[in-house]
């Protein structure tokens, strides 16, 4: 359940993600430092569909029988395609009652990351007389979206649990009455006006009124989202994949050669990287594996499946359950995945990767979180980790930690590179407007 879009601190230049990727061949070695990872890093897609399959179904297996669970539907890119090395196992409980106080869980099951969130089996049953009209809708929990993006676009598979025929007789009626197409492209055609009368605009007047890097920024972050709305209408979680479906290759061109106006330093994206990891590598090493020991003294059998529940600073925010063992997962991937996007070229990527340890200050919220959580429980770990955090070597590797962050910076942008800036992204709205519109 990762965060698509983030845009770091600061007005000068928005900092956003696209999906779009250059064609990737090279096999990926896990990283160097093994961080307690869940799962090993692969451009096997097909073993690691396969394994989340397996997993999705022991994890269904051990919800079957929780109280009030009538259904169980899979989500996500293992659902509905687009599998990344880093895919996950995403389910939701369909509950006749009331939900959980906590509205998702976060799991390590078999070493694969497991999420679960909650529907009402009323929620399913109102799809049967109020057929939607678009994903987004008030009186549905933002959670539902990602159960009706699967029952809209996936197979029957997705019922993993369906003993009364429900989560079928849904889909099949949804199927019928609608599609993926017809309820995205409301929101996607309103979050591309949007780009076009904010980000875009104000980059025109950024560049009359001679603030270049503001312009350059502002321009880069309209096109993004104009590559996002396009590969989402298209049912993509990429840009280039959803583009060459189509045949847009000037499409691609056009944002090649906006990635190419504002890069990043590699060798500084792998700075931060490697401080990131130090830091994080030396909490564990200091006081993870302490943390375990103290649980199982106090008869905890399996201290990494010790549920954290609260909105305390773990990863994920809001009031849920993640597991111990979880939590250092989530950093593990967060890692990964930046050396994977930073080694595949798109450095940008991979320095978005890091958004949960975005400073060393985020990683000490975590550790406190994890103390003041397992301290809500009656297990006091202060006295492991108040010394670590307190520890001059950890002060150290903050430092550098931030160094690097500070470090961070888009080239320095000329007139010149700005009033091209802007104009690619004028003409890739141009171009992605004509397919996203062409309904009307």
């Amino acid at each position: 359940m990762a965060a698509a879009w983030s845009r770091r601190r600061g007005n000068d230049e928005p900092c956003w993600r696209c999906p779009v990727r250059p064609a990737r061949g090279a096999a990926v070695k896990e990283s160097e430092d093994p961080m307690h990872s869940p799962t090993p890093v692969t451009d096997d897609l097909d073993a690691l569909r396969e394994r989340l399959w397996t997993t999705a179904r022991t994890f269904a297996a051990t919800l079957e029988n929780r109280p009030n669970v009538v259904g169980l539907i899979l989500y996500g890119s293992l659902a509905h395609g687009g599998l990344t090395p880093f895919s996950d196992v995403d389910i939701a409980a369909v509950m006749d009652g009331a939900l959980p106080e906590h509205f998702a869980e976060h799991r390590v099951v078999g070493g694969i990351k497991a999420d679960l969130i909650f529907v009402e089996r009323e929620s399913l049953l109102d799809l049967l007389v109020h057929v939607p009209k678009h994903f987004y809708e008030p009186e549905r929990t933002w959670t539902f979206e990602y159960v009706l993006d699967s029952l809209v676009r996936a197979g029957p598979e997705v019922a993993l649990y369906d003993p009364t025929g429900l989560i079928e007789r849904v889909q099949t009626e949804l199927q019928r009455l609608t599609s993926f197409r017809r309820l995205v492209l409301p929101s996607a055609q309103w979050w591309f006006r949007q780009a076009e009368t904010n980000p875009l605009t104000e980059a025109k007047a950024h560049l009359q009124a001679g603030e270049a890097g503001v312009a350059r920024g502002k321009a880069c972050h309209a096109a993004g989202d104009f590559c996002r709305a396009f590969a989402w209408v298209n049912g993509e979680k990429e840009f280039r994949v959803a583009a060459e479906r189509l045949g847009l290759s000037e499409a691609i061109d056009l944002w090649v050669e906006i990635e190419r106006l504002r890069p990043f330093d590699r060798d500084a994206a792998g700075e931060l990287w490697a401080a990131t990891g130090a830091l994080w590598r030396f909490t564990l090493e200091r006081a993870y594996n302490s943390v375990l020991d103290a649980l199982r003294q106090v008869g905890v059998q399996d201290p990494e499946a010790q549920e954290l529940t609260g909105s305390d600073a773990l990863f994920w925010p809001g009031n849920r359950i993640h597991e111990l063992g979880r939590v250092a997962a989530e950093m593990k991937t967060s890692l990964d995945w930046c050396r994977y996007d930073i080694d595949h070229g798109e450095t940008r990527d991979g320095i978005e990767r890091l958004w949960a340890c975005e400073t060393a200050a985020s990683i000490r919220e975590r550790w406190e979180g994890i103390r003041d959580t397992l301290g809500n429980l009656d297990h006091d770990v202060s006295g492991i980790v108040d010394p670590m955090l307190a520890d001059a070597e950890f002060a150290r590797l903050s430092e550098r930690m931030d160094r690097a962050r500070d470090a961070i910076r888009p080239p320095f942008a000329t007139p010149s590179d700005a009033a091209r800036t802007v104009g690619l992204a004028t003409r890739l709205s141009e171009l992605l407007r004509s397919v996203i519109f062409a309904d009307e």
